[in-house]
Protein backbone atom coordinates (compact mmCIF):
# COMPACT_ATOMS: atom_id res chain seq x y z
CA UNK A 1 0.00 0.00 0.00
CA UNK A 2 2.77 2.32 0.55
CA UNK A 3 3.06 2.94 -3.47
CA UNK A 4 -0.25 3.28 -3.85
CA UNK A 5 -1.26 6.38 -5.90
CA UNK A 6 -4.97 6.90 -4.45
CA UNK A 7 -5.33 6.92 -0.45
CA UNK A 8 -7.30 4.41 -0.76
CA UNK A 9 -8.22 0.95 -2.45
CA UNK A 10 -11.07 -1.12 -2.04
CA UNK A 11 -11.05 -5.11 -2.56
CA UNK A 12 -13.68 -7.90 -2.23
CA UNK A 13 -11.81 -10.31 -0.40
CA UNK A 14 -12.23 -13.67 2.28
CA UNK A 15 -12.57 -12.04 6.03
CA UNK A 16 -10.09 -14.38 7.51
CA UNK A 17 -11.05 -13.20 10.51
CA UNK A 18 -15.03 -14.02 9.90
CA UNK A 19 -14.60 -17.44 8.60
CA UNK A 20 -13.48 -16.78 5.57
CA UNK A 21 -17.00 -14.64 4.35
CA UNK A 22 -16.73 -12.75 1.50
CA UNK A 23 -16.24 -8.96 2.34
CA UNK A 24 -15.64 -5.47 0.46
CA UNK A 25 -12.99 -3.92 2.26
CA UNK A 26 -11.97 -0.22 2.16
CA UNK A 27 -8.47 0.58 3.16
CA UNK A 28 -6.52 3.81 4.07
CA UNK A 29 -3.25 4.70 4.10
CA UNK A 30 -1.86 6.25 7.04
CA UNK A 31 0.91 9.07 8.20
CA UNK A 32 2.22 10.79 10.75
CA UNK A 33 2.73 14.20 11.61
CA UNK A 34 5.68 14.50 9.79
CA UNK A 35 3.82 12.52 6.49
CA UNK A 36 6.21 9.64 6.88
CA UNK A 37 3.49 6.45 6.03
CA UNK A 38 3.38 4.59 8.68
CA UNK A 39 0.59 1.70 8.31
CA UNK A 40 -3.05 0.72 6.78
CA UNK A 41 -6.27 1.00 8.07
CA UNK A 42 -9.55 0.27 6.76
CA UNK A 43 -12.97 -1.05 7.35
CA UNK A 44 -15.06 -4.12 5.85
CA UNK A 45 -18.58 -5.06 4.71
CA UNK A 46 -19.68 -7.97 3.84
CA UNK A 47 -21.31 -9.48 0.82
CA UNK A 48 -24.54 -10.39 2.48
CA UNK A 49 -24.97 -7.31 4.67
CA UNK A 50 -24.45 -5.43 1.16
CA UNK A 51 -27.29 -8.00 -0.44
CA UNK A 52 -29.43 -7.41 2.61
CA UNK A 53 -29.53 -3.89 2.34
CA UNK A 54 -30.15 -4.04 -1.52
CA UNK A 55 -33.25 -6.78 -0.73
CA UNK A 56 -34.75 -4.15 1.31
CA UNK A 57 -34.27 -1.08 -0.94
CA UNK A 58 -35.72 -3.98 -3.45
CA UNK A 59 -38.76 -4.53 -1.30
CA UNK A 60 -39.40 -0.97 -0.53
CA UNK A 61 -39.18 0.16 -3.92
CA UNK A 62 -40.33 -2.05 -5.68
CA UNK A 63 -37.00 -2.21 -7.66
CA UNK A 64 -34.12 -4.87 -8.93
CA UNK A 65 -30.40 -4.25 -8.14
CA UNK A 66 -27.37 -5.63 -9.46
CA UNK A 67 -23.63 -4.95 -10.30
CA UNK A 68 -22.03 -5.93 -13.19
CA UNK A 69 -18.19 -5.44 -14.40
CA UNK A 70 -17.17 -3.99 -17.32
CA UNK A 71 -18.17 -7.50 -19.52
CA UNK A 72 -21.75 -7.22 -17.98
CA UNK A 73 -20.66 -10.15 -15.86
CA UNK A 74 -22.76 -9.84 -13.09
CA UNK A 75 -21.16 -9.75 -9.82
CA UNK A 76 -23.37 -8.92 -7.49
CA UNK A 77 -27.16 -9.13 -6.49
CA UNK A 78 -29.30 -10.21 -4.23
CA UNK A 79 -29.85 -14.44 -3.38
CA UNK A 80 -33.91 -13.64 -4.13
CA UNK A 81 -33.26 -12.22 -7.01
CA UNK A 82 -35.22 -13.36 -9.84
CA UNK A 83 -31.97 -12.56 -12.01
CA UNK A 84 -30.24 -15.35 -10.07
CA UNK A 85 -30.05 -17.86 -12.82
CA UNK A 86 -28.12 -15.24 -15.17
CA UNK A 87 -24.77 -15.07 -14.67
CA UNK A 88 -24.01 -12.44 -17.39
CA UNK A 89 -26.24 -9.06 -18.72
CA UNK A 90 -26.44 -10.90 -22.64
CA UNK A 91 -28.29 -13.98 -21.02
CA UNK A 92 -31.12 -11.42 -19.79
CA UNK A 93 -34.28 -11.72 -22.39
CA UNK A 94 -34.30 -8.33 -24.65
CA UNK A 95 -30.96 -6.91 -22.89
CA UNK A 96 -28.60 -8.50 -24.52
CA UNK A 97 -28.20 -6.25 -27.86
CA UNK A 98 -28.09 -3.34 -25.79
CA UNK A 99 -24.60 -4.15 -23.42
CA UNK A 100 -22.03 -2.62 -25.33
CA UNK A 101 -24.38 0.39 -24.98
CA UNK A 102 -25.30 0.04 -21.98
CA UNK A 103 -21.52 -0.01 -20.11
CA UNK A 104 -19.95 2.87 -20.36
CA UNK A 105 -18.70 5.45 -18.09
CA UNK A 106 -20.93 8.55 -18.69
CA UNK A 107 -23.94 6.01 -17.27
CA UNK A 108 -27.00 5.59 -19.94
CA UNK A 109 -30.87 4.46 -19.08
CA UNK A 110 -32.78 2.51 -21.84
CA UNK A 111 -36.22 0.98 -22.06
CA UNK A 112 -36.71 -2.84 -22.97
CA UNK A 113 -39.34 -5.78 -22.49
CA UNK A 114 -39.13 -8.85 -20.57
CA UNK A 115 -41.29 -11.29 -19.39
CA UNK A 116 -44.29 -9.86 -21.17
CA UNK A 117 -43.57 -6.53 -19.52
CA UNK A 118 -41.70 -2.97 -20.08
CA UNK A 119 -39.08 -1.99 -17.50
CA UNK A 120 -37.05 0.77 -17.12
CA UNK A 121 -33.14 0.33 -16.63
CA UNK A 122 -30.52 2.81 -15.21
CA UNK A 123 -26.81 2.21 -15.26
CA UNK A 124 -23.94 3.99 -13.44
CA UNK A 125 -20.26 3.55 -13.45
CA UNK A 126 -19.03 3.24 -10.07
CA UNK A 127 -14.99 3.92 -10.54
CA UNK A 128 -14.35 2.92 -6.93
CA UNK A 129 -15.32 -0.58 -7.60
CA UNK A 130 -14.59 -0.49 -11.07
CA UNK A 131 -18.24 -1.80 -11.66
CA UNK A 132 -21.50 -0.92 -13.23
CA UNK A 133 -24.36 0.11 -10.78
CA UNK A 134 -28.36 -1.63 -12.29
CA UNK A 135 -30.90 -0.82 -11.09
CA UNK A 136 -34.35 -1.90 -12.77
CA UNK A 137 -37.97 -1.21 -12.44
CA UNK A 138 -41.05 -2.54 -14.22
CA UNK A 139 -42.75 0.45 -15.72
CA UNK A 140 -46.36 -0.92 -14.62
CA UNK A 141 -44.86 -1.03 -11.16
CA UNK A 142 -43.40 2.40 -11.59
CA UNK A 143 -46.80 3.76 -13.09
CA UNK A 144 -48.78 2.49 -10.12
CA UNK A 145 -48.07 5.34 -7.77
CA UNK A 146 -49.09 7.73 -10.66
CA UNK A 147 -52.10 6.00 -11.72
CA UNK A 148 -53.21 5.40 -8.20
CA UNK A 149 -52.88 9.05 -7.28
CA UNK A 150 -54.29 10.24 -10.78
CA UNK A 151 -57.52 7.68 -9.64
CA UNK A 152 -57.41 9.39 -6.29
CA UNK A 153 -57.71 12.97 -8.09
CA UNK A 154 -60.44 11.97 -10.55
CA UNK A 155 -62.01 10.86 -7.70
CA UNK A 156 -61.77 13.89 -5.51
CA UNK A 157 -62.26 15.77 -8.61
CA UNK A 158 -65.28 13.65 -9.33
CA UNK A 159 -66.54 14.38 -5.42
CA UNK A 160 -66.14 17.71 -6.44
CA UNK A 161 -67.89 17.62 -10.04
CA UNK A 162 -70.91 16.02 -7.67
CA UNK A 163 -70.79 18.33 -4.87
CA UNK A 164 -71.27 21.44 -7.39
CA UNK A 165 -73.71 19.81 -9.22
CA UNK A 166 -75.54 18.96 -6.99
CA UNK A 167 -75.24 22.81 -5.41
CA UNK A 168 -75.92 23.87 -8.88
CA UNK A 169 -78.53 21.57 -9.37
CA UNK A 170 -80.39 22.48 -6.24
CA UNK A 171 -80.53 26.07 -6.91
CA UNK A 172 -81.72 25.65 -10.68
CA UNK A 173 -84.03 23.54 -8.97
CA UNK A 174 -85.26 26.73 -6.33
CA UNK A 175 -85.15 29.04 -9.38
CA UNK A 176 -87.08 26.91 -11.45
CA UNK A 177 -89.87 26.65 -8.95
CA UNK A 178 -89.57 30.54 -8.49
CA UNK A 179 -90.07 30.46 -12.30
CA UNK A 180 -93.16 27.94 -12.44
CA UNK A 181 -94.98 29.57 -9.45
CA UNK A 182 -94.21 33.08 -11.83
CA UNK A 183 -95.12 30.78 -14.91
CA UNK A 184 -98.09 30.12 -13.35
CA UNK A 185 -99.49 33.32 -12.16
CA UNK A 186 -98.76 34.35 -15.46
CA UNK A 187 -100.41 32.13 -17.15
CA UNK A 188 -103.71 33.10 -14.64
CA UNK A 189 -103.37 36.08 -15.43
CA UNK A 190 -102.89 35.20 -19.27
CA UNK A 191 -105.92 32.85 -19.44
CA UNK A 192 -108.31 36.11 -17.07
CA UNK A 193 -107.04 38.80 -20.11
CA UNK A 194 -107.86 35.66 -23.10
CA UNK A 195 -111.61 35.16 -21.06
CA UNK A 196 -111.83 38.62 -20.71
CA UNK A 197 -111.06 39.35 -24.43
CA UNK A 198 -113.15 36.52 -25.14
CA UNK A 199 -115.73 38.04 -23.32
CA UNK A 200 -115.54 41.35 -24.66
CA UNK A 201 -114.63 39.76 -28.39
CA UNK A 202 -118.30 37.75 -28.05
CA UNK A 203 -119.84 41.13 -26.43
CA UNK A 204 -118.60 43.26 -29.24
CA UNK A 205 -120.28 40.25 -31.87
CA UNK A 206 -123.41 39.77 -30.10
CA UNK A 207 -123.33 43.80 -30.42
CA UNK A 208 -122.54 43.74 -34.05
CA UNK A 209 -125.68 41.39 -34.80
CA UNK A 210 -127.65 43.22 -32.60
CA UNK A 211 -127.03 46.56 -34.72
CA UNK A 212 -126.91 44.68 -37.88
CA UNK A 213 -130.46 43.28 -36.90
CA UNK A 214 -131.61 46.63 -35.82
CA UNK A 215 -130.64 47.99 -39.10
CA UNK A 216 -132.21 44.86 -41.71
CA UNK A 217 -135.67 45.51 -39.34
CA UNK A 218 -135.40 49.32 -39.77
CA UNK A 219 -134.85 48.74 -43.28
CA UNK A 220 -137.95 46.35 -43.39
CA UNK A 221 -139.73 48.84 -41.19
CA UNK A 222 -138.97 51.65 -44.14
CA UNK A 223 -140.25 49.05 -46.87
CA UNK A 224 -142.99 47.87 -45.37
CA UNK A 225 -144.30 51.16 -44.37
CA UNK A 226 -143.51 52.22 -48.15
CA UNK A 227 -144.84 49.55 -49.73
CA UNK A 228 -148.25 49.76 -47.33
CA UNK A 229 -148.54 53.05 -48.13
CA UNK A 230 -147.95 52.92 -51.89
CA UNK A 231 -150.25 49.52 -52.22
CA UNK A 232 -153.00 50.84 -49.77
CA UNK A 233 -152.96 54.42 -51.76
CA UNK A 234 -153.59 52.82 -54.78
CA UNK A 235 -156.58 51.54 -54.43
CA UNK A 236 -158.33 53.69 -51.77
CA UNK A 237 -157.73 56.66 -54.67
CA UNK A 238 -159.46 54.81 -56.65
CA UNK A 239 -162.20 54.30 -54.36
CA UNK A 240 -162.48 57.92 -53.55
CA UNK A 241 -162.13 58.81 -57.38
CA UNK A 242 -164.97 56.23 -58.12
CA UNK A 243 -167.57 57.49 -55.17
CA UNK A 244 -166.53 61.11 -56.69
CA UNK A 245 -167.58 59.78 -59.56
CA UNK A 246 -171.23 58.76 -58.19
CA UNK A 247 -171.90 61.86 -56.74
CA UNK A 248 -172.92 63.38 -59.97
CA UNK A 249 -174.94 60.62 -60.87
CA UNK A 250 -175.03 57.21 -63.38
CA UNK A 251 -176.85 54.86 -64.96
CA UNK A 252 -177.23 51.81 -64.03
CA UNK A 253 -174.89 50.25 -66.92
CA UNK A 254 -172.31 52.27 -65.20
CA UNK A 255 -173.17 51.49 -61.80
CA UNK A 256 -172.40 47.71 -62.59
CA UNK A 257 -168.79 48.72 -63.43
CA UNK A 258 -168.39 51.24 -60.50
CA UNK A 259 -169.29 48.29 -58.35
CA UNK A 260 -166.82 46.10 -59.96
CA UNK A 261 -164.16 48.47 -59.44
CA UNK A 262 -164.60 48.97 -55.87
CA UNK A 263 -164.83 45.37 -55.10
CA UNK A 264 -161.51 44.76 -57.10
CA UNK A 265 -159.94 47.55 -55.09
CA UNK A 266 -161.31 45.81 -51.71
CA UNK A 267 -159.97 42.59 -52.91
CA UNK A 268 -157.04 43.62 -53.76
CA UNK A 269 -156.26 45.75 -50.17
CA UNK A 270 -157.97 42.12 -48.46
CA UNK A 271 -155.37 40.48 -50.08
CA UNK A 272 -152.42 42.80 -48.63
CA UNK A 273 -153.71 43.01 -45.33
CA UNK A 274 -154.04 38.56 -45.47
CA UNK A 275 -150.65 38.83 -46.86
CA UNK A 276 -149.45 40.90 -43.95
CA UNK A 277 -151.05 38.64 -41.40
CA UNK A 278 -149.57 36.09 -42.85
CA UNK A 279 -145.47 36.99 -41.65
CA UNK A 280 -147.07 38.65 -38.68
CA UNK A 281 -148.58 34.73 -37.50
CA UNK A 282 -145.23 32.73 -39.18
CA UNK A 283 -142.88 35.25 -37.26
CA UNK A 284 -144.75 35.12 -33.86
CA UNK A 285 -145.41 31.72 -34.03
CA UNK A 286 -142.73 29.88 -32.58
CA UNK A 287 -143.45 26.13 -30.92
CA UNK A 288 -144.09 23.17 -32.91
CA UNK A 289 -146.19 22.94 -35.76
CA UNK A 290 -148.98 20.99 -35.30
CA UNK A 291 -150.67 18.82 -38.00
CA UNK A 292 -153.23 16.68 -39.36
CA UNK A 293 -153.86 13.72 -41.80
CA UNK A 294 -154.33 15.39 -45.27
CA UNK A 295 -155.10 14.13 -48.51
CA UNK A 296 -152.36 16.31 -50.95
CA UNK A 297 -154.33 16.64 -53.90
CA UNK A 298 -157.71 17.70 -51.94
CA UNK A 299 -155.71 20.60 -50.68
CA UNK A 300 -154.04 21.27 -54.32
CA UNK A 301 -157.67 21.12 -55.51
CA UNK A 302 -159.34 23.59 -53.17
CA UNK A 303 -156.02 26.60 -54.06
CA UNK A 304 -156.66 25.87 -57.47
CA UNK A 305 -160.16 26.52 -57.42
CA UNK A 306 -159.99 29.99 -55.69
CA UNK A 307 -157.85 31.33 -58.24
CA UNK A 308 -159.15 29.58 -61.93
CA UNK A 309 -161.65 32.81 -62.23
CA UNK A 310 -158.31 35.17 -62.18
CA UNK A 311 -156.42 32.72 -64.60
CA UNK A 312 -160.44 33.06 -66.75
CA UNK A 313 -160.23 36.90 -66.21
CA UNK A 314 -156.80 36.84 -68.26
CA UNK A 315 -157.57 33.50 -70.86
CA UNK A 316 -154.68 31.55 -69.02
CA UNK A 317 -154.68 28.10 -69.65
CA UNK A 318 -154.62 25.96 -66.63
CA UNK A 319 -153.10 22.44 -67.30
CA UNK A 320 -153.71 20.18 -64.22
CA UNK A 321 -152.09 16.57 -63.68
CA UNK A 322 -152.82 15.26 -60.55
CA UNK A 323 -152.90 11.63 -61.48
CA UNK A 324 -149.74 10.35 -59.79
CA UNK A 325 -150.50 11.47 -56.06
CA UNK A 326 -154.31 10.39 -56.53
CA UNK A 327 -155.10 8.96 -52.83
CA UNK A 328 -151.67 10.17 -50.88
CA UNK A 329 -152.40 11.21 -47.69
CA UNK A 330 -149.47 13.39 -45.79
CA UNK A 331 -149.05 14.59 -41.95
CA UNK A 332 -148.53 18.77 -42.32
CA UNK A 333 -150.49 22.02 -41.61
CA UNK A 334 -153.18 22.31 -43.28
CA UNK A 335 -153.56 26.79 -43.43
CA UNK A 336 -149.80 27.01 -43.56
CA UNK A 337 -149.76 23.97 -46.45
CA UNK A 338 -152.68 26.25 -48.16
CA UNK A 339 -151.02 29.71 -48.17
CA UNK A 340 -147.85 28.13 -49.83
CA UNK A 341 -149.44 26.92 -52.80
CA UNK A 342 -152.12 29.52 -52.96
CA UNK A 343 -148.69 32.29 -53.18
CA UNK A 344 -146.96 30.25 -55.49
CA UNK A 345 -150.44 29.78 -58.06
CA UNK A 346 -151.20 33.17 -57.37
CA UNK A 347 -147.81 34.13 -58.88
CA UNK A 348 -147.76 31.58 -61.95
CA UNK A 349 -151.18 33.67 -62.93
CA UNK A 350 -149.75 36.88 -62.00
CA UNK A 351 -146.79 36.96 -64.35
CA UNK A 352 -148.30 35.17 -67.36
CA UNK A 353 -149.38 37.25 -69.83
CA UNK A 354 -152.78 36.65 -71.61
CA UNK A 355 -153.39 34.14 -73.26
CA UNK A 356 -150.40 31.93 -71.44
CA UNK A 357 -150.01 28.90 -70.06
CA UNK A 358 -150.09 27.86 -66.45
CA UNK A 359 -149.38 23.75 -65.25
CA UNK A 360 -150.13 22.32 -61.78
CA UNK A 361 -148.39 18.81 -61.79
CA UNK A 362 -147.83 16.41 -59.03
CA UNK A 363 -146.28 13.44 -58.71
CA UNK A 364 -144.27 10.83 -56.66
CA UNK A 365 -140.40 9.95 -56.98
CA UNK A 366 -138.27 7.86 -54.71
CA UNK A 367 -140.28 8.37 -51.79
CA UNK A 368 -140.77 12.25 -52.41
CA UNK A 369 -143.92 13.64 -52.87
CA UNK A 370 -143.34 16.98 -55.45
CA UNK A 371 -145.48 19.60 -56.54
CA UNK A 372 -144.64 21.89 -59.64
CA UNK A 373 -146.04 24.95 -60.18
CA UNK A 374 -145.24 26.55 -63.79
CA UNK A 375 -145.66 29.67 -66.03
CA UNK A 376 -145.10 30.64 -69.21
CA UNK A 377 -144.12 34.14 -68.16
CA UNK A 378 -141.35 36.43 -68.70
CA UNK A 379 -138.66 34.68 -66.54
CA UNK A 380 -136.80 35.51 -63.78
CA UNK A 381 -132.93 37.39 -63.80
CA UNK A 382 -130.04 35.80 -62.35
CA UNK A 383 -129.21 38.83 -60.46
CA UNK A 384 -132.90 38.09 -58.82
CA UNK A 385 -132.42 34.64 -57.92
CA UNK A 386 -130.45 35.67 -55.32
CA UNK A 387 -132.51 37.68 -53.20
CA UNK A 388 -136.00 35.82 -54.51
CA UNK A 389 -137.21 34.57 -51.18
CA UNK A 390 -136.24 38.47 -49.34
CA UNK A 391 -139.01 40.21 -47.61
CA UNK A 392 -140.23 43.33 -49.48
CA UNK A 393 -138.63 42.24 -52.44
CA UNK A 394 -139.45 44.04 -55.89
CA UNK A 395 -138.27 42.27 -59.04
CA UNK A 396 -137.21 43.46 -62.11
CA UNK A 397 -139.97 41.15 -63.94
CA UNK A 398 -143.72 43.10 -63.26
CA UNK A 399 -147.27 41.56 -63.12
CA UNK A 400 -148.62 41.08 -66.43
CA UNK A 401 -152.00 42.85 -65.49
CA UNK A 402 -151.28 45.32 -63.10
CA UNK A 403 -151.91 42.75 -60.35
CA UNK A 404 -150.38 44.35 -57.22
CA UNK A 405 -147.08 42.67 -55.54
CA UNK A 406 -146.46 43.34 -51.73
CA UNK A 407 -142.79 41.19 -52.19
CA UNK A 408 -143.54 38.87 -49.71
CA UNK A 409 -145.26 35.96 -51.10
CA UNK A 410 -142.32 33.85 -51.86
CA UNK A 411 -140.52 34.62 -48.47
CA UNK A 412 -144.12 33.20 -46.71
CA UNK A 413 -143.73 30.16 -48.93
CA UNK A 414 -139.61 29.64 -48.05
CA UNK A 415 -140.55 30.53 -44.17
CA UNK A 416 -143.44 28.02 -44.11
CA UNK A 417 -142.63 25.10 -46.30
CA UNK A 418 -139.04 25.16 -44.22
CA UNK A 419 -141.06 25.07 -41.01
CA UNK A 420 -143.20 22.40 -42.57
CA UNK A 421 -140.18 20.23 -43.62
CA UNK A 422 -140.67 21.00 -46.96
CA UNK A 423 -137.92 22.32 -49.98
CA UNK A 424 -138.54 25.20 -52.67
CA UNK A 425 -136.87 24.44 -55.68
CA UNK A 426 -136.67 26.89 -58.71
CA UNK A 427 -136.16 26.43 -62.33
CA UNK A 428 -136.00 29.95 -64.84
CA UNK A 429 -134.83 30.59 -67.96
CA UNK A 430 -135.43 34.09 -68.87
CA UNK A 431 -138.51 34.47 -71.40
CA UNK A 432 -139.79 31.13 -71.12
CA UNK A 433 -141.11 30.97 -67.97
CA UNK A 434 -140.44 29.76 -64.41
CA UNK A 435 -141.19 26.73 -62.23
CA UNK A 436 -141.57 26.14 -58.45
CA UNK A 437 -141.69 22.70 -56.74
CA UNK A 438 -142.10 21.95 -53.26
CA UNK A 439 -140.98 18.85 -52.12
CA UNK A 440 -141.80 16.91 -49.16
CA UNK A 441 -140.37 13.50 -48.32
CA UNK A 442 -142.93 10.86 -47.37
CA UNK A 443 -142.78 8.16 -44.84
Amino acid sequence: MRDMEDAYEINVDPDLANADEMTIFINYRTFDYDGNFIGATGVGLTVNSVNNLISRYEAKYERQIYFTDAEGKIVLRPMNSPLLKHTHLKEIEGLGEHVSDLLNDQGSQLSYRRDGENRLLHCRYVPELDWYLIVEQSEAAMLAPVKEQLFVNISLALLVTCIVAYICIAAIKRQQGRLEVQNEALSRTNAMNEKQKFELLATAEELAIANRTLERMNREKDDFIGVLAHDLRNPLNSVIGLCDLAEGGFDEFTCDEFIDDIKRCGIRMLDLTERLLDVSRMESFHGPVATEDLIFNEVVESVLAQFLPQAAHKNIHVQINLEQTEGVHLQSHHDWLDVCISNLISNAIKYTPKFGKVGITTRCVDSRLELEISDSGCGIKDDDLDKLFGKFVRLSSKPTDNESSLGLGLYIVKQMSERLGMQVQVHSELGKGTSFTLIRKLG
